[in-house]
């Protein structure tokens, strides 16, 4: 209808995927991103207990050094959070772009939009020292699936990522009943934080036939690899060998 050179869809559920398909789009296992599945743990420490004893030592040293320092983080519901809570979260978003050189696609009248047509679907992990916030990531939620994440720090703290970016967030998973937390792409050191790698998908549909045809061969070479990845990580799964682990 417009004319369009290509259409890109990313990042696409089963359902999408088979509908996508039946309307000749291209598939492509673009990337690996890494989930943690509840299968239904009552606790933080029944999680804990199914990884293998040296990562669930390390991950239970690195949630106390936060205590140590003094860090307490609080999980924040969009419909509670204040004006002062979103210039938190552009803060650090902004933080966390100037930080790495990346590019600012987010503006502050995106948060203020969010704020206000979807504040349910909103969590923002804050963490504060002496009451002064100090890091957050911005999580969305849906209804079986926590989505992270944005992050940011003010300062330089020990685990203080992990505490926010991961380990609170799980704890927020397990005590809110949802089913799996999706803390993104990139990062292999998930997998020691009880992560599983997944492929993430994606579908496109090009105008000009022969370039159509060309990354369709291009897809069928590097799918295999892609698959032989995912396989890869997963031989370095945190979960204990007599552990059920839950897949992603």
């Amino acid at each position: 209808q417009f004319n369009v050179a290509s259409i890109h869809w990313h990042f696409i559920s089963d359902d999408d995927l088979k509908a996508l398909r039946a309307a000749d789009f291209l598939s492509r296992a673009s990337t690996i991103e890494y989930v943690w599945s509840n299968p239904g743990y009552a606790s933080m420490d029944e999680f804990l207990a199914s990884l293998s004893s040296r990562k669930r030592k390390k991950i239970r040293s690195e949630r106390q050094s936060v205590r140590d320092q003094g860090i307490k983080v609080t999980a924040i519901a969009g419909t509670e959070m204040d004006k002062a809570d979103w210039q938190l979260v552009d803060r650090f978003y902004r933080q966390t772009v100037d930080k790495y050189h990346s590019n600012k696609y987010l503006s502050n009248r995106f948060f203020e939009k969010i704020s206000q047509t979807m504040p349910e679907r909103i969590v923002f992990f804050l963490a504060r020292l002496n009451q002064n916030p100090v890091a957050g990531s911005f999580c969305l939620r849906g209804t079986k699936s926590l989505y992270g994440r944005y992050w940011g720090s003010l300062g330089s703290f020990r685990n203080l990522h992990f505490e926010v970016c991961y380990y609170a967030a799980i704890e927020y998973c397990i005590e809110q009943g949802l089913e799996q937390y999706n803390a993104g792409v990139q990062g292999e050191h998930k997998l020691n934080r009880g992560f599983l790698p997944k492929i993430a998908r994606s579908c496109h549909s090009f105008s000009d036939p022969a370039f159509s045809a060309a990354i369709d061969r291009y897809i069928s070479r590097e799918t295999p690899q892609i698959e032989a990845y995912r396989d890869m990580l997963e031989r370095f799964r945190a979960y204990s060998k007599d552990s059920t682990s839950p897949t992603p």
